[in-house]
């Protein structure tokens, strides 16, 4: 299925010359042996420390350039990572994304878990920004998210697959990604484009202003860029495929293994028909649409239909489709999941960076590094709040009574005139009890919501010198990151809900919570019959707002010093060793609703 086929517009300037330490890869045939000499220099492949005259490494490594990046109008650089061929399912802005994985994007090499997959800048590791908690978007782990990472001054991406562990730990199990960045940046580069779908939707924006300048006889250089990027959303009644909600059900032509007959056929316009938004009214707690309230067929006199609640609050005629199984119908008034299903969730992101280099002397020098990001992202689509006998506990079905005020007279009495009768009201004398189930939309707005600032600092003292007539080299450095945010999604108080269902007429007449005590509290009555009948009194009352802010730090040293020992007939014993100190501090702070969990979710601990 292709979602997204971009068309990129796109203008770059340049004013003054682009320098930058050329990549070592394969030489075309063209270039003689002496331009192979001339260009190979020493590099540090993915994996080692062991600086080395090519670029290549015992495990397989594949290599991602700029140019695929800007060329494809990717905005993230796990957007190339996810079309390799040892990506597996990655956690993307693509599809449904809800808890604390909104907007995130970690790769999943050999689907081994985001969590196992290393992610290194310029061989150094980069902040993390999975959150620690019994609802993370993704398994726990250290996993980096891509969106902090800039694209305009990446030079290459280097992918070592499913080794790493021996050298990085056992986050680096499935593999090891190192975004290697330009150095030695000179002029002004300044780039827009603009992609959409072939369907002239889910837009996409990137800006990126890129600048740098060597100073002091060229002894000092200093580069930095911004990069504004923004990508819309897409649903799934957006896309003709999706949009066909298609499900696979049983085959009412078969009727034994042996028959030839498929057990299983391929079903259309997927609905569940036990529930609604408006509401259903059911003479049970459970899900057989047996049960399902009838009223007088408006076209057929005589005949009997299957009634729902309409945005007034009347009963109408309710289609439930071709029944399939249970959750399942082709066709009909059921809930439609595909007009609440996210297709790609949008996300806003703004990148700065600034990369230094100071040569001290010739053969020693000091490179700083400067990341900051600030991603906002929201889930435009979410799942109702659920009442039906497909679920149970605080979800179930609601019992009700015909005495409810906000029945109108002509719905009371469709209700009581049923053919069979309906379980009597104890408390109501005449009335009658009957359930509602209902898939509940309009109760709180659609969104899970998560903003986050990331800053990184890297200082790196190296150098080289000779000895015994080899060359040495060594460095120190310094490594410092911090992700903080939050997430928040609007939901309900449930015993506010159930206190605001309960309802009962006042003197005057009017609907009232039938608790006193919750009227002094400020209950103020809900209406669930039809889709949008509620107030916003009663919203304000019953709602509330999950937040949970977190902050997660990395601080690193390391030492190195290596060359080459002595000559072998196949090339020079090499060695590296090596010092690093890591420290990792996560902080998790759910607000009181979260953590005392006064919704229908178990409470969140800090």
């Amino acid at each position: 299925m292709n979602l997204k086929r971009n068309y990129l517009f796109g203008t770059t300037i340049l004013a003054g010359v682009i320098a930058m330490s050329a990549p070592v890869f394969a030489q075309t045939a063209e270039q003689t042996t002496e331009q192979q000499a001339t260009e190979v220099s020493e590099v540090v492949v993915t994996g080692s420390r062991i600086r080395r005259n090519d670029l290549t490494s015992a495990s397989p490594l594949t290599v991602v350039s700029s140019e695929t990046i800007d060329n494809k109008g990717f905005t993230n650089v796990a957007q190339a990572l996810n079309q390799q061929p040892v990506a597996g399912v990655p956690i993307t802005p693509d599809g449904d994304q809800a808890g604390f994985g909104v907007g995130r994007s970690f790769v999943n090499l050999f689907n081994l878990g985001t969590n196992r997959t290393l992610v290194l800048v310029n061989g150094r590791r980069f902040v993390g920004a999975n959150v620690s908690s019994i609802f993370s978007g993704a398994v726990a782990g250290g996993q980096v998210d891509f969106s902090s990472i800039p694209t305009a001054l990446i030079d290459r991406v280097e992918t070592v697959q499913a080794t790493g562990g021996a050298v990085y730990g056992s986050d680096a199990v499935a593999g090891v990604i190192n975004v290697i960045t330009k150095k030695n940046f000179e002029g002004v580069e300044v780039n827009a484009e603009y992609g959409l779908s072939e369907r002239g939707d889910g837009d996409q924006v990137r800006v990126r202003l890129t600048g740098g300048t060597s100073l002091l006889d060229d002894r000092w250089n200093v580069a930095g860029s911004y990069e504004y990027a923004e990508t819309d959303s897409i649903g799934y009644m957006d896309r003709d495929r999706t949009a066909l909600q298609m499900i696979r059900g049983s085959n009412p032509l078969n009727t034994s293994p042996t028959d030839g007959i498929p057990a299983q056929v391929w079903y259309f316009n997927r609905r569940i028909p036990e529930i609604t938004e408006g509401g259903l009214a059911f003479r049970t707690s459970g899900i057989g649409l047996a049960n399902v309230l009838t009223i007088a067929d408006p076209n057929n006199a005589g005949r009997r239909v299957m009634a729902q609640f309409a945005p007034d609050g009347s009963l109408v005629p309710y289609d439930p489709g071709q029944f399939v199984q249970a959750s399942i119908a082709s066709g009909g008034d059921g809930l439609n999941l595909a007009e609440l299903t996210s297709l790609q969730s949008p996300v806003t992101r703004h990148n700065a960076t600034v990369f230094s280099t100071f040569e001290i002397t010739p053969r020693v020098r000091l490179d700083a590094e400067v990341f900051y990001n600030h991603t906002e992202a929201t889930e435009d689509y979410n799942q109702p709040i659920y009442n039906g006998g497909l679920f149970g506990g605080t979800s179930g079905a609601l019992r009700l009574s015909t005495a409810n005020p906000f029945l109108s007279a002509a719905t009371r009495t469709a209700i009581l005139n049923q053919p069979t009768p309906l379980p009597a009201d104890p408390n109501n004398p005449g009335e009658r009890l009957f359930w509602l189930h209902r898939a509940s939309t309009d109760l709180v707005e659609p969104n899970n919501y998560a903003e986050s600032d990331t800053i990184r600092a890297v200082l790196n003292l190296n150098g080289d010198f000779d000895a015994m007539g080899r060359t040495f080299f060594w460095n120190i450095a310094a490594n410092h990151g911090q992700n903080e945010g939050f997430f928040q999604q609007d939901n309900i108080v449930q015993s506010r809900f159930a206190q605001a269902i309960d309802v009962n007429r006042a003197a005057n007449g009017d609907a009232q919570c039938a608790d006193a005590a919750a009227r002094a509290a400020g209950c103020l009555p809900l209406n669930l019959f039809g889709k949008g009948a509620r107030s916003q009194a009663a919203l304000d009352y019953i709602g509330t707002t999950f937040r949970q802010d977190y902050t997660i730090k990395q601080t690193t040293y390391e030492a190195n010093f290596g060359g080459d020992l002595f000559n072998l007939p196949a090339g020079p014993v090499a060695f590296n060793v090596g010092y690093e100190y890591r420290k990792e501090e996560s902080e998790f702070l759910p607000n009181d609703a979260s953590r005392l969990g006064v919704g229908r979710t178990a409470p969140i601990s800090p």
